[in-house]
């Protein structure tokens, strides 16, 4: 592993197999990897932007479904809730399955058929908290 200031790269003969990691304010960390081959296998591509530097707490997934379409939908969640470069003292990532369980029993008709299709559920439940988290317009008294 070299640290040049705010960037990390990664040697192609570890877990990372090549990837960079850059520090910023705005987003947390923007990692990313290009293809490799290392160990006699090809390993694809992806870029996420995550607060701690890890997938699980990512609010931005880039990449091939087969390897991460449930994080990438997991990360759409987060980024609705907290935004990206939330605060990981704050909010634990996995506070937002907790918070996709908590719709289990509150869940419109129908639903239980999106449940079956995550993109739908997922898609839906964002939706439902992004509405929840807006802030309303008072109204006033009559």
């Amino acid at each position: 592993m070299r640290m040049f200031g705010r960037v990390t790269i990664y040697p192609l003969r570890c877990a990372m197999h090549g990837a960079v990691n850059i520090w910023t304010r705005r987003w947390g960390y923007v990692c990313f990897k290009p293809p490799t081959y290392v160990f006699g296998q090809w390993w694809p591509w992806y870029l996420y932007l995550s607060p701690n530097a890890t997938p699980w707490g990512a609010t931005l997934i880039l990449g091939r479904d087969r390897e991460c379409g449930m994080e990438k939908k997991m990360a759409r969640l987060r980024r609705v809730l907290w935004g990206h470069g939330y605060d990981t003292e704050e909010h634990d990532p996995q506070e937002a399955q907790a918070y996709l369980d908590s719709f289990a029993g509150n869940l419109p008709p129908g639903f239980a058929t999106a449940m079956q299709t995550p993109n739908v559920a997922l898609e839906v439940i964002a939706e439902i908290a992004a509405s929840a988290l807006s802030p309303t317009e008072p109204t006033e008294a009559p």
